[in-house]
C-alpha cells in the first residue's frame, strides 16, 4: 500500500469530515483540467474509503463559478 500524500490525507478529511459522507452514499467528483490532480485525489480516496465514486472532467469555464454544461448538470441530478 502506498503512503498517503498530504493531498490524499486532505481529500480523506474533506470526504469524511467536511462533506460528512455516509457509507451508502455515492460521490460524484467533477473537476476540470486545471484542478485534475485534486479531483483524482478526491475520487481515489473516496473509493479507498469504500464509497462508490464517479469522476467527471469537464472543460474549464471562462469565469470562476460558471454553470456546468447540461450533461454535467444532468449527472449531478442523477447521482
Amino acid at each position: 500500500m502506498k503512503k498517503l500524500s498530504k493531498l490524499d490525507s486532505a481529500s480523506a478529511i474533506a470526504i469524511r469530515d467536511c462533506m460528512g459522507a455516509k457509507k451508502n452514499e455515492k460521490i460524484l467528483v467533477i473537476t476540470d483540467e486545471i484542478k485534475r490532480e485534486i479531483g483524482i485525489s478526491l475520487h481515489e480516496n473516496a473509493v479507498r474509503l469504500g464509497f462508490e465514486s464517479l469522476l467527471v472532467e469537464m472543460k474549464s469555464g471562462k469565469i470562476n463559478g460558471e454553470e456546468p454544461s447540461d450533461i454535467v448538470a444532468d449527472l449531478m441530478q442523477k447521482i
